[in-house]
């Protein structure tokens, strides 16, 4: 038995779920972006090595940038060299001292759940902007 399936309208659905996504308020987005760098801040700070400040871990932040236009302004994680200014030394070592990575292991480790999760909270917002 022979079965055929035609699929018609998906060149056109895809314009319009992109034109959806597009639509997203900034309001909806950044919190969701937010999030996911806050959760790399976090692994990051639970790896650091505790030194005699604690400012490595202190350092640890995430934040938005600015916005540029109408779009919704992106999510970083990072380091605050100004509480943590010999970050680098610790994550890539010196000559005289070997590296201690924290940064970068807390990274690999969470950025496919972290992407999901943005991800999956994206389309949420886009089904329910859909419905409305």
């Amino acid at each position: 038995m022979d079965v055929s399936v035609s699929l018609e309208g998906l060149e056109e659905l895809n314009k319009s779920l992109v034109k959806l996504a597009k639509s997203l308020p900034p309001a909806k987005v950044e919190p969701i972006l937010l999030d996911g760098a806050q959760t790399i801040a976090d692994a990051a700070r639970e790896k650091a090595p505790q030194g005699p400040t604690g400012n490595l871990k202190k350092g640890c932040i995430a934040k938005l940038l600015r916005r540029h236009g109408d779009q919704p302004r992106l999510a970083l994680a990072g380091v605050n060299y100004n509480v943590a200014p010999h970050m680098h030394f610790i994550e890539k070592g010196t000559i005289k001292m070997a590296a201690r990575p924290f940064f970068r292991p807390a990274w690999d480790a969470n950025k496919g759940p972290v992407l999901e999760e943005i991800k999956d909270k994206l389309l949420d917002e886009i089904m329910e902007a859909a419905r409305k």
